[in-house]
């Protein structure tokens, strides 16, 4: 009898299994989307069913079997029938509402970043302007420094001076700093475009693209925007950069480049089409890519740290947008100044393809689309290009005409400042800066004879704490004559840092302006104002020596002090936050599924305990229920 009341409950289970499973498998084949919550109802129900009955059934009576078996079968059918199907399409209108949502979002940041970088555009470039007389008096001192009797002003020379004064290197970090800024905005793409493929249940509809003209660039993998200087279309005669070691963009065939290194020896350097990390690049034998003057190959476009070059074979430097997708493609749009873009495709490179609209594309869905566009802000960043260039311009124009008068009198004196003469804001070439400038001399020589001894050294007032460096030693020129013996003087310095150390030879690397005190066995402030009427002015040069005894720093013994010039320094990085991780609603349709299976396990072990009359099926029960309602099943 045992054996067959065991038989007969296994019956009933799997009567129960059937019960549970007819309408799923009915209805696979239309909506094969509820299958796996019927699943998860199925076995919750059954088997503590079976194992309840295996054991207890010969007590009870055939109705009371067959009551449970139909309360099984109806919550198998319950579980599927509403739970899998209602719960997906709740939440449809939520992945409507977080892509509409998403959207918003990124057409928002994008809109309100490009107004903010293009106001600090704006405010580099004014601030950039202010350094022009700095930038001038540097090119003045640089010619200094360089100048030969035998030799004129030429491209080369202002090449060099250009370079030499420090002016090519803060442009080269200058550019970077405000690259920065685009760059970490357009990051952007990259990281919305992983994020809906993390999550393609919500957000798979979404798409991004760049779009020029009517034709739209987009890729569902990977999306990037770098903003930067570009040479479109490189010419022969017009095709001389500054190369700063960072980025290079070649739209073309590589090719192989050659370089003469600051040292006097060459490198060559092989690039390829496509982005060139230069950083990284070594030379043939082995030399790391040096910053520096660059001839590009003509018949290619190119993009990157590029920094505008003031000579007759200069490349026109504009403003560009690289775009890179998924693979290493890279397209460009260089900026024209009647506000188009000069298109180039990653594909095949020609040239020609002129658009008047360059958009950044957010789209939610078929019907609603976002456009930033990116034409203003290529606009700002070329007015910027601009006024750099009018900075190389000026600061040559004003070295030329220093040359010039350094040539016709026959010697240089760092002490002569053409553009100290003109206003910074007047256009003149260099012939009409030398003529200014000898007239300025010739007053200035006039004006000084008139004063006769009106301006005398006995009527000189400096307070010692005013100095900030002083230094006791001995000066020697270049060729190694003693000048000045235990004399106390005050280093100024234009073109380098410069260090000096207390009981150390200090070998002068540039041309520099030594404040002449007085003579002292001891340093101290007394020095200044007891034989202030000893006072001169020393013009330095490259090689000159000091033999450093000691020094005070702000009336202070110090043991070295270092003079530094001044520079553009890397602007402050920030770790910017690129958004959440998105919206996954399919954890909230497994979420409340595994909540409901356990509510109808909570009441399966509750008929069970009713049957069976055992209280510890009551407590089971009990405790499903409250897993259930407390959320800790998910």
């Amino acid at each position: 009898m045992g054996k067959i009341h065991k038989i007969l409950s296994c019956m009933l289970a799997l009567s129960i299994v059937a019960v549970a499973t007819v309408p799923q498998m009915i209805e696979t084949n239309e909506r094969p989307e509820k299958e796996s919550a019927a699943v998860l109802g199925i076995p919750a129900l059954a088997i503590p069913l079976a194992v309840a009955l295996t054991k207890e059934v010969a007590k009870y009576t055939l109705k009371q079997v067959i009551a449970a078996a139909v309360v099984g079968g109806a919550a198998g059918w319950i579980l599927h029938e509403y739970v899998g199907s209602d719960i997906k399409a709740d939440t449809e209108p939520l992945k409507a509402q977080a892509r509409a949502y998403e959207a918003d979002i990124i057409n928002t940041i994008l809109t309100r970043d490009t107004g903010s970088i293009l106001r600090s555009i704006d405010g580099f470039s004014d601030i950039w302007e202010f350094t022009l007389a700095h930038w001038m008096r540097q090119s003045e001192i640089t010619a200094v420094e360089l100048w030969d009797p035998a030799e004129d002003y030429t491209d080369d020379t202002g090449s060099v001076v250009m370079a030499l004064s420090g002016l090519m290197v803060n442009l080269a970090q200058f550019f970077e700093n405000i690259e920065y800024g685009p760059d970490s905005s357009y990051e952007l793409l990259a990281d919305r475009l992983k994020m809906w493929e993390q999550n393609p249940d919500t957000y798979g509809p979404m798409k991004l693209a760049v779009r020029y003209g009517t034709t739209a660039l987009t890729n569902n993998d990977y999306m990037d925007i770098h903003i930067c200087n570009a040479v479109y279309n490189a010419e022969n005669g017009k095709n001389t950069v500054w190369l700063d070691n960072r980025n290079l963009w070649i739209f073309g065939s590589g090719f192989s480049i050659t370089a003469t290194l600051d040292d006097g020896t060459s490198a060559t350097y092989t690039l390829q089409k496509g982005y060139n990390d230069l950083t990284t690049l070594k030379s043939r034998d082995g030399k790391d890519f040096a910053a520096g003057y660059y001839t590009l190959p003509a018949g290619r476009s190119y993009a990157g740290s590029i920094v505008p070059a003031v000579s007759s074979t200069a490349a026109e430097v504009t403003s560009s947008a690289v775009i890179e997708m998924a693979g290493k493609n890279y397209s460009l749009a260089a900026y024209n100044d009647d506000k188009s873009i000069n298109y180039i495709s990653s594909t095949n490179y020609a040239f020609g393809n002129t658009y008047n609209s360059l958009d950044v594309m957010i789209t939610q869905d078929s019907s609603t689309h976002y456009a930033v566009d990116m034409i203003e802000l290529l606009e700002g960043y070329k007015k910027m290009i601009d006024v750099v260039k009018t900075t190389l311009e000026k600061s040559n124009v004003s070295a030329a005409a220093a040359w010039d008068v350094f040539t016709r009198a026959g010697a240089a004196n760092i002490l002569l400042s053409p553009s100290s003469f003109v206003p910074s804001n007047a256009d003149l070439s260099e012939s009409e800066m030398y003529v200014v400038t000898v007239m300025a001399m010739h007053q200035l020589a006039e004006y000084t004879a008139a004063s006769g001894d009106i301006l005398n050294k006995e009527d000189y007032r400096i307070s010692p704490e005013s100095l900030n460096v002083l230094i006791l030693g001995d000066i020697y020129d270049a060729g190694g004559t003693l000048l000045y013996k235990d004399v106390v003087f005050s280093p100024y310095v234009w073109l380098y840092d410069q260090s000096f150390t207390a009981s150390a030879t200090t070998t002068m690397r540039q041309t520099a302006l030594f404040a002449i005190w007085g003579n002292a066995d001891h340093l101290d402030g007394s020095i200044v104002s007891s034989s202030v009427s000893n006072a001169g002015l020393l013009s330095a040069s490259d090689g000159y020596r000091v033999d450093v005894k000691e020094i005070m720093k702000s009336g202070k013994p110090v043991s070295e002090v270092s003079l530094k010039v001044f520079s553009v320094d890397q602007w402050h990085e920030y770790e910017d936050s690129k958004g959440s991780g998105g919206w996954d609603f399919s954890n909230m349709e497994r979420s409340s599924i595994a909540a409901a299976a356990m509510l109808l396990i909570a009441g399966a072990f509750f008929v069970i305990s009713i049957i069976t009359k055992r209280i510890e099926f009551l407590v089971i029960a009990m405790a499903c229920a409250l897993l259930a309602l407390t959320g800790v099943i998910r």
